[in-house]
C-alpha cells in the first residue's frame, strides 16, 4: 500500500490557512473570550494574508456573521444573530471565490463585472462576475481551472493543440476548436459543450461530448445529460439571462448572487434542495432570486446594506 506524500505546509499563505482554522476551533469553544478575540484581532492585522486566511477559514466554517469582525472590538447582537443563522445551515451566496484562492488567480472579477481574457495558449476567455481562474501551463496540455464562478472558453484548435478545462471535479480536454461553458456555485459544478466536441480523459471510458451536453457534479456523482441544452443556452449569462433546467435552488440562488453586492444569505436548507428551472433575468437580480424561490415558498429582503436574506413565508 503506497502511503500518500506528507502535505507541503511550506507555503506562507497554507500556514497562514492552518493558523485561521486554529483560530476558529478556538471560537467554536469559547467565542466570547476577550483574550482569544485579542489575539486573533492582533493576528490579523500583522500580516495581510492573514486576514486572507481568516475570511477564507471563516466563510468555510460559517463563522462570517459571528466572529468576522473581531477586530473591530467585540462581537455585537446582530453579529451574533447572524452567525447563529449561519451555523444552523445557512447557505452563503455573493460571497465569490475564497480570498486566498482569488490571491492565486490569473484573473478574477468582482460583482456584476464580465470581462474577456486571452490566455497565453490564444484561446479565449471570457469570466463571469465573481469569478476567478488560475491558468495550467503544463507544455503537453495547457488550459485553466475555474476556481469559482462562471467562465466561457473559445478553444481555437490551432496545431492540433489539446487544451484542458477543469472545474471542481469535471475535467474535458479539446482537441480542436470548441466552445465551452462551466460553472462553480453553490456546490454544483457544471460544464456544457456549445461547439465542438471534447472528451473526458480521466474518465474510463474516455467519453466524447457534443454541442447540447452537460456534464453535472452537485456532490453525488458526475451525471451526463446528451442534449439537454439548446444553442447558448449553457453560457447564456453572458447576455445576462440565466438559463437552468431542474437544478437545485441553492445553485441558482448563488449564481445570480453575483450580480448583487454584498452577500445573500439562503436562510433555509429545505429550500436550497429544492428543485427549480426556466429562465432568469440577470439585469433584475433581485427579482430573478425572487422568481427562482417563489415557487417554492421564498421571499426576500433587503435586511441591511449589502445583505440579502432569503427564507420561507
Amino acid at each position: 500500500m503506497t502511503m500518500p506524500a506528507p502535505t507541503d505546509r511550506s507555503d506562507p499563505a497554507d500556514r497562514a490557512f492552518d493558523q485561521a482554522i486554529g483560530f476558529v476551533i478556538r471560537l467554536q469553544a469559547d467565542p466570547l473570550d476577550p483574550d482569544l478575540l485579542a489575539a486573533l484581532s492582533a493576528w490579523r492585522q500583522a500580516d495581510p494574508l492573514h486576514e486572507l486566511a481568516w475570511r477564507e477559514a471563516a466563510e468555510i466554517h460559517g463563522m462570517s456573521g459571528r466572529a468576522l469582525n473581531a477586530r473591530r472590538g467585540g462581537t455585537s447582537r446582530r453579529g451574533f444573530l447572524l452567525g447563529g443563522l449561519t451555523l444552523g445551515g445557512a447557505a452563503v451566496a455573493g460571497l465569490g471565490p475564497g480570498l486566498v484562492r482569488m490571491a492565486r488567480a490569473d484573473h478574477r472579477t468582482g460583482t456584476g463585472q464580465i470581462a474577456d481574457f486571452t490566455l497565453p495558449q490564444g484561446a479565449g476567455l471570457t469570466l463571469g462576475p465573481k469569478s476567478a481562474v488560475a491558468i495550467d501551463d503544463h507544455p503537453g496540455l495547457p488550459g485553466i481551472r475555474l476556481l469559482d464562478g462562471m467562465a466561457i472558453c473559445t478553444v481555437t484548435g490551432r496545431d492540433e493543440a489539446p487544451f484542458r478545462l477543469r472545474a471542481g471535479t469535471l475535467d474535458v480536454t479539446a482537441r480542436g476548436p470548441a466552445v465551452l461553458g462551466c460553472s462553480l456555485s453553490g456546490g454544483v459544478a457544471r460544464l456544457t459543450v456549445e461547439a465542438g466536441r471534447v472528451e473526458t480523459p480521466q474518465d474510463p471510458g474516455r467519453r466524447m461530448l457534443g454541442a447540447g451536453d452537460l456534464l453535472r457534479d452537485g456532490g453525488d456523482g458526475i451525471e451526463l445529460r446528451r442534449g439537454a441544452l439548446g444553442a447558448g443556452d449553457g453560457i447564456a449569462w453572458r447576455e445576462r439571462r440565466l438559463v437552468v433546467d431542474d437544478e437545485a435552488v441553492a445553485a441558482v440562488v448563488s449564481e445570480i448572487a453575483r450580480w448583487i453586492p454584498g452577500q445573500v444569505i439562503l436562510a433555509d436548507p429545505w429550500l436550497g434542495s429544492a428543485r427549480v428551472g426556466g429562465v432568469f433575468d440577470l439585469s433584475r437580480p433581485l427579482s430573478a432570486v425572487s422568481a427562482a424561490v417563489l415557487p417554492h415558498g421564498g421571499q426576500v429582503r433587503e435586511i441591511a446594506p449589502f445583505l440579502t436574506l432569503v427564507t420561507r413565508f
